[in-house]
């Protein structure tokens, strides 16, 4: 070490043996700067109340004491905060250095003197002990400057007993209120975090984080924190307090805690989208400067970190006001507690900013008790306002409960209004001699409103806890089986494979016979009406272990239509009905699967399906075995099994049969539900050859391939719906014209106007009245007859040539027939199969299509089409009879006079006349 210039012009610090009291330090400096770490050459007399700029490096103080009592005397150098200090000490001029290390940031262990003060946001202060013998002492203090910090230096000299004496007392006063405080606001952090934990409202988590987190942040700026947890740690701690990386986060709680308590999603939607975002961004480009300080020490990232308080202020400020123009009362809370945070926090700034300039004079207490009692009444606030807020969902509780409880009464009473008149339906329908499949129908679907009625009322009981287990303890293979097998009939009417598949030859375990049954129902029932024919379904039963226990595990597979990816989640939701491709769906009361979901919950048991559109799906149900009920057997009288195979024990599925009962105008019926088919038939066979498609895709295929004369068409089916087929069969010259009837039990205006801008000429809502079903057909087969006389005159086809709005897809059909005609008027060979190659039309097609517009044949169609030439030549031309039969193909003149009499009523020389 070099030796420094002595021939600096030092004041001297005299000391004698009367010396008691605090020397301030600061009249007595010199200060230099020196990169290379020497002892400077040259020094600078430290100016009172001044500070160094940031910097890095190393930062000399220089001063003189004189020792003037011949005893030895010990001494405190108080250091303040500075982070790390090499003492340099030369007695008299003595070349020799003594060295002694100090500072805040240096680990505990290897502090001389550790014990002083408990400086804000730094724990213990800095200091080193002096043992000052008679004489002349030089001190060279060298500060290394980790980070870019003001530096201010405040050094002292102290008298041991007096330092003794003020620090002691003052540790045990600070620590004291500190422990009390943080002890508070740690049970108060635990006890909110209980209350989610139980509740699991997000309000109070953010409020349990928040508290903790300020407990710790005001034990940081005391200066506890690092007296307990970062003593041999100190510079990491330095790092955090300076990146302000405690206050951002106690922000983002604080925002975080703010949105829950008052609800701002629903209080304020956009401002809560707003925030959101705006928390990401403090967060993420917070924490990256605090990472960048870190690393690099930059000034610069801490300066634009600075920039994020006042930030968050201004942003808080502005949602506080928008807050309070809510006018919501639970929101009051919220703003009067964050007006006490802030107060404290204005206060504790202002006094630090008055007494950093020596504005006023040092406070008898520490400035942070401000920021201390702020947060203690905000806390305490927010914690009255958190209990108000329980009390406000207690008594919502408390209101749906009742609500609940009402919708549980009404279920059972309304059940019960169904289950007299069903009662009464059901016993007359056995009793009726003779309509057997009239009797069948009546009979199913009343139990299958029973069924349904019983669901609901077990939907209440399980919403309001009523409904209980009843289990036995017996074999649940066969008991599996049976229900499987009560669907083989229904399977096979469907034409679907059905197969039951067993690892297990017995398996004894408690179950509630009548709730298996129902769970299996539903699973079954969708999986037969979800299979096309020819398709698959399987039931596999094994035993697993799932989570360290035994469980009944039962698969449902079929190879039907699949799930949409984007309705899996919701599949179990009560109500809930895919309306991504209502084509594709069966529809119905949305209430299976989830019934079948909460069952299986009561019995401790769940069920998860894997299913991909077009390839079927596969529902997986668990139950765990145990064995704690009376040993039974289960009972066959199953309702729901019963259910099953009434659905197949009718006349059968119509399907694509057909009902020839003479000379009837003929009816296309597509419907999927058979007893709505049955009673169609039953309606309507009696004046109508009728034909029946189960989907709308067979019901387009047999619309093109008969041209029926009708059509009623269902609008919710599988393959295409009632829309679909609509537009398909008025877009197409074959079946343009035949008049449709839209059925569908959505009765909405949006759905009616719909069907009929698909170019539907009726729509009936179900349940629909039979007699205005009967008046419906009538008329539109009367207007389909009115519109036959009115194309029966072939004028019409060249007024509609001749003004081209007033053509339609009909005009155009026969049109293109007609110029077939015209193209080779003159051969007598050109008949009905030249007309079907032209039209690209089968025979049975060209001629229904023509009896249903024209009421001709393709034969008279063709020879009306020949005579009306032969009129027009008549009455333009000075040909006689004969040339004009043969120049309109006709081959005997004596069969075109018969002909045209009988076209006309009158013989060609009267028209000639």
């Amino acid at each position: 070490m070099n030796s420094a210039n002595d021939t600096i012009s030092s004041p001297i610090l005299r000391i004698d043996q009367q010396w008691d009291t605090v020397i301030d330090l600061e009249n007595y400096l010199f200060v230099s700067y020196s990169p290379a770490g020497e002892i400077p050459e040259q020094w600078s007399k430290w100016e009172a109340n001044s500070e160094v700029n940031p910097r890095q490096g190393n930062l000399w103080y220089r001063f003189v004491l004189a020792n003037q009592n011949p005893k030895e005397v010990n001494a405190i150098l108080y250091l303040h905060d500075l982070p790390e200090v090499t003492v340099y000490h030369r007695l008299n001029n003595d070349p020799a250095l003594d060295t002694t290390l100090a500072g805040t940031s240096l680990p505990f262990s290897q502090r001389q003197l550790l014990r002083g003060k408990i400086l804000e946001g730094i724990g213990f202060s800095a200091q080193t002990q002096l043992a000052l013998s008679s004489g002349t002492h030089q001190f060279f203090l060298r500060t290394n400057i980790p980070f870019d910090q003001m530096i201010r230096p405040q050094l002292s000299l102290w008298p041991v007993n007096t330092w003794d004496t003020e620090t002691t007392a003052h540790r045990e006063h600070y620590l004291l209120w500190q422990g009390i405080l943080f002890g508070a606001l740690l049970i108060l952090s635990l006890y909110h975090l209980l209350i989610f934990l139980q509740k699991g409202d997000k309000a109070f988590l953010w409020y349990a984080l928040y508290t903790f987190l300020c407990s710790v942040i005001l034990l940081n700026e005391t200066g506890v924190l690092q007296i307990f947890l970062f003593t041999e740690h100190q510079q990491i701690h330095a790092l955090i307090k300076e990146s302000l990386v405690l206050s951002l986060t106690v922000t983002i709680l604080y925002f975080l805690f703010m949105r829950s308590f008052v609800g701002l999603s629903q209080l304020l939607p956009k401002l809560d989208q707003f925030l959101i975002r705006f928390l990401w961004f403090l967060g993420i480009s917070g924490y990256l400067l605090a990472l960048i300080y870190w690393i690099w020490g930059s000034h610069l990232a801490l300066s634009i970190g600075r920039i994020f308080p006042v930030l968050t202020l201004a942003i808080g400020l502005y949602y506080i006001i928008a807050i309070i123009k809510t006018k919501d009362r639970l929101a009051n809370y919220f703003i009067l507690g964050s007006i006490f945070l802030v107060l404290g926090v204005l206060l504790n700034t202002t006094f630090f900013l008055l007494s950093s300039y020596d504005l006023i004079e040092p406070l008898p207490f520490p400035r942070n008790y401000f920021t201390e009692i702020g947060i203690v009444i905000e806390i305490l606030i927010f914690s009255n306002g958190l209990g108000y807020r329980m009390r406000l969902q207690e008594k919502q509780k408390q209101y749906i409960e009742e609500i609940n409880q009402a919708k549980s009464d009404f279920f059972a009473n309304i059940s019960h209004e169904f289950r007299t008149p069903l009662t009464v339906i059901m016993g007359s329908a056995d009793q009726i001699k003779g309509n057997e499949r009239e009797r069948t129908l009546i009979r199913r679907n009343s139990k299958n409103l029973l069924g349904l009625v019983n669901r609901l009322l077990d939907l209440s009981k399980l919403e309001a806890g009523t409904l209980r287990l009843n289990n036995l303890q017996a074999d649940i293979i066969p008991f599996l089986q049976y229900l499987t097998e009560s669907f083989y009939s229904l399977a096979e009417s469907k034409r679907i494979k059905l197969v039951f598949y067993s690892e297990e030859k017995e398996l004894i375990m408690d179950f509630d016979e009548e709730k298996v049954q129902q769970v299996m129902y539903n699973l079954l029932s969708n999986a037969l009406k979800f299979t096309e024919e020819g398709g698959k379904v399987i039931v596999h039963v094994c035993q697993t272990e799932q989570h360290g226990k035994q469980h009944l595990q039962v698969k449902v597979r079929d190879s039907g239509i699949g799930i949409p990816a984007g309705s899996i989640s919701q599949i179990f939701d009560r109500f809930f009905q895919d309306a991504t491709n209502s084509a594709k769906i069966h529809q119905g009361s949305g209430i299976g699967l989830a019934f079948t979901k909460e069952l299986l919950g009561l019995m401790d048991g769940a069920i998860s399906v894997q299913s991909e559109e077009g390839d079927g799906s596969e529902f997986t149900f668990l139950i765990p075995i145990s064995k704690n009920a009376p040993f039974s057997t289960p009972a066959s009288n199953l309702i729901q099994a019963d259910l099953a195979k009434d659905q197949a024990d009718t006349t059968g599925r119509p399907g694509l049969n057909r009902i020839t009962t003479g000379e009837k105008d003929e009816l296309l019926i597509i419907e999927d539900n058979d007893d709505v088919v049955s009673y169609l038939q039953s309606l309507l066979e009696k004046d109508h050859q009728i034909a029946t498609a189960r989907n709308g895709q067979q019901g387009i295929e047999m619309a093109f391939e008969n041209i029926p004369d009708i059509i009623i068409c269902d609008v919710m089916m599988p393959e295409k719906d009632g829309y679909a087929v609509c537009r398909e069969l008025k877009q197409d010259e074959r079946t343009s014209h035949i008049p449709i009837i839209l059925l569908t039990a959505k009765a909405s205006p949006e759905d009616r106007i719909k069907g009929l801008e698909m170019g539907a000429d009726a729509y009936l809502t179900k349940p629909f009245n039979k007699e205005e079903l009967m008046v419906r057909l009538e008329k539109l087969l009367h207007l389909r007859r009115t519109l036959r006389a009115r194309y029966a005159d072939m004028k019409h086809l060249s007024d509609a040539k001749s003004d081209p709005s007033r053509k339609n897809l009909e005009d155009t059909f026969l049109q293109k027939l007609q110029q077939v005609v015209a193209t080779r008027l003159d051969d007598p060979t050109m008949g009905v199969v030249d007309l079907c190659r032209a039209a690209r039309l089968s025979n049975m097609q060209v001629n229904r299509k023509l009896k249903a517009l024209t009421g001709k044949t393709p034969s008279q169609f063709i020879r009306s089409i020949r005579l009306q030439k032969a009129r027009h030549l008549l009455e333009t031309t000075d040909l006689n009879i004969s040339e004009i039969a043969y120049d309109v193909g006709f081959k005997d003149p004596n069969y075109f006079s018969r002909s045209y009499s009988e076209e006309f009523g009158h013989p060609p020389n009267v028209t000639r006349k």
